[in-house]
């Protein structure tokens, strides 16, 4: 009966998302500069989209990403989640094609689904030095350490200095024989205002893997998925209570 309770449910959420897709319709995704709800498109948020047409603008003018997030995260602003504007996620709101109106979730890409935040010419010039940047970043490593394999840091910005409280970014550093390292470094020991020495990336990245893939094995997350799919389902299929009831007597543990 689980099972089948799980098969059925996972077609139902499936079905109201491809709906909301092909609608245009909020689907759960926040995005910073927009707001949303159930059963209705985006609309610009005016509290937090000057954010992102700052970022636009100074970008475009050649105003360094570090530079652009310590001009953000001292005058007090946060991301969506309260957190200090990282040079990640700068990249990735500049690389987002939502602020030029596409909507876009999975495969279904609708043109002109999204109120737009900023014009073309800006988002040409922000896409072109990304490139730019790109191309003389982590492809001049390459060039000159073929042989290696440069990975991406996915854990900056997400990692915190147990002695400052610091955001961790990723850094490399070579050594007297020549041999790459990576690291992930502390904000403010680069600015000399913090302790902690550089930490190993390959140690970190095992750390966070190995607890993650715990977790995700853990009966009681796998509950609380569950748990979790259940209100979004009673949220997109309101019957005054009866599937909630004859579910919940199948599962006594989910009341």
């Amino acid at each position: 009966m689980a099972a089948s309770f799980i098969v059925s449910h996972r077609k139902n959420v499936v079905r109201g998302m491809t709906y909301n897709a092909e609608n245009a319709l909020y689907n759960g995704v926040k995005i910073i500069g927009y707001s949303g709800k159930p059963d209705h498109k985006y609309e610009i948020d005016e509290t937090t989209a000057p954010t992102v047409r700052r970022i636009f603008k100074e970008y475009s003018e050649g105003v360094p990403m570090q530079k652009i997030c310590n001009s953000l995260n001292n005058a007090g602003l946060r991301t969506l989640h309260g957190n200090p504007f990282t040079v990640n996620l700068l990249r990735n709101i500049l690389m987002h094609r939502a602020y030029i109106g596409e909507y876009k979730f999975g495969n279904v890409i609708i043109e002109d689904g999204m109120p737009r935040i900023i014009d073309d010419e800006t988002f040409q010039k922000a896409q072109a030095r990304l490139e730019a940047n790109r191309r003389g970043g982590k492809g001049a490593v390459k060039k000159l350490h073929p042989e290696m394999e440069i990975g991406d840091y996915w854990l900056s910005g997400k990692l915190y200095c147990g002695l400052c409280g610091g955001t961790l970014q990723g850094v490399s550093g070579t050594s007297k024989k020549g041999r790459l390292y990576y690291y992930y470094s502390c904000l403010n020991h680069r600015k000399h205002r913090c302790l902690l020495k550089n930490q190993r990336k390959e140690l970190f990245e095992k750390i966070v893997l190995h607890t993650l893939d715990n977790l995700l094995h853990a009966p009681a997350f796998r509950l609380l998925v569950a748990q979790e799919c259940y209100v979004y389902y009673q949220k997109q299929n309101n019957d005054n209570g009866a599937y909630e009831a004859s579910i919940k007597s199948q599962f006594p543990y989910l009341a």
